[in-house]
């Protein structure tokens, strides 16, 4: 998995910013937030879920513990 941090429309990840780091945001989906394993305190699991669409295809990025991942893209 890789980190995405966006900031004045750029797009960095994992530290050095992504070949596309101008993409345009047309819509999005979500959040959903996701609660695994809540009853044992040792493995629980809080995801936000979003689907953005850009004007290159659409990425799959959610929220755990005050960052983002992008999960995927696609073309």
């Amino acid at each position: 998995m890789r980190e995405a941090r966006a900031a004045s429309g750029q797009k960095e990840v994992g530290g050095q910013q992504a070949p596309h780091s101008q993409w345009r945001i047309l819509d999005f989906a979500g959040p959903w937030v996701i609660e695994q394993h809540w009853w044992d305190p040792h493995s629980a699991q809080r995801r936000a879920w979003l689907q953005i669409a850009v004007d290159a295809g659409a990425v799959l990025v959610y929220a755990e513990a005050g960052q983002w991942w992008e999960a995927g893209s696609y073309a």
